[in-house]
This record gives structure tokens, C-alpha cells and sequence, in this order.
């Protein structure tokens, strides 16, 4: 079973969570990655946690770039993947589902 650990770093559990899910991604919370390029304590924070998912071969993901500093400093630390304002803005709208998949869905 895969699992994905997301806004880790945003509550009192996450270092048990991710010993017991051994998950395929963990996403690191955007209270982390803001001000990311400006806070030391932040940055070892970061680092810490990619040399540990490198080593198990879990992928990093950055939430909440909404900076060009953060992001090279997040690039530069080696997360695998980002996502933010920043970098795209969500959707207005969600995509339409085909009714096909609606159909299929509704069968099971």
C-alpha cells in the first residue's frame, strides 16, 4: 500500500507518522517553506528531512512557494517537487469529469 505524509512539520505528529507509514511523498507544510531563504532554523529543518527521504526513497514535496527566493532555496536544499502560488495559481473552477467516469463511478 502507498501512502503520501502531507503538511508534515505542521503538528505534533509527524515524525511518528512517517516511521509508521513509510510513505511514498511527504510534503512539507507551507509554514515551513515560507521564509524559507530568510530562517536558518527552517532550512536545517529541511535539509534534515530530504536527507532522511532520500535515504528511505521518499520524494519531497515543497507546498506553498509563493517567492522566487524560496524557491531557489527550496531547489537548492533538493526537493523533488513544488507547488504554490508562486508557481501556478489554483483553478478558478474545477476540470468537468467526463460523464463516462461519472457513469463508471456511480456503478461501483
Amino acid at each position: 500500500m502507498n501512502s503520501n505524509l502531507d503538511d508534515y512539520g505542521s503538528g505534533y505528529n509527524g515524525e511518528r507518522i512517517l516511521l509508521e507509514l513509510a510513505p511514498k511523498y511527504i510534503k512539507i507544510d507551507r509554514e515551513i517553506i515560507s521564509g524559507i531563504h530568510d530562517n536558518i532554523d527552517k532550512q536545517k529543518i529541511v535539509e534534515n528531512t530530504i536527507s532522511y527521504a532520500k535515504e528511505r526513497n521518499i520524494k519531497v514535496i515543497a507546498e506553498g512557494i509563493e517567492t522566487e527566493q524560496e524557491m531557489h532555496k527550496v531547489i537548492e536544499l533538493g526537493v523533488d517537487y513544488m507547488q504554490g502560488y508562486y508557481l501556478a495559481r489554483p483553478f478558478l473552477e474545477p476540470p468537468q469529469i467526463s460523464e463516462y467516469i461519472v457513469e463508471q463511478i456511480k456503478k461501483d
